[in-house]
């Protein structure tokens, strides 16, 4: 024990051999389970919606090409509409603020 760790208060040993800092940090403030995990549902569902319009757009417009005979006449088309679809979607269900 060195006299500048009784000036400032830092740990020092009192008499009974035990310090006077406390032994452990105090316990942070613990969040809701349910709030910590919400944007990662709303992330996810974010991704899917989008990922969904492509792949559903983007098969019609390759059944389109199929069965009209085509090579890749519709399938970009219907990749463009899922995209623009899916972020529409998006838009709609998830840009607005709550009144």
């Amino acid at each position: 024990m060195t006299r500048a760790n009784t000036d400032r208060g830092l740990l020092t040993v009192r008499e009974a051999g035990y310090y006077n800092g406390p032994l452990v940090a105090p316990q942070p403030e613990r969040r809701d389970h349910q709030d910590a995990w919400e944007g990662y549902g709303t992330a996810w569902s974010i991704i899917g919606t989008l990922i969904a319009g492509l792949a559903v757009w983007g098969a019609i417009g390759f059944g389109i090409d199929r069965l009209a005979g085509f090579h890749a006449l519709f399938l970009p088309l219907g990749l463009v509409v899922g995209a623009i679809g899916g972020v529409w979607l998006v838009v709609i269900r998830y840009g607005r603020q709550p009144k």
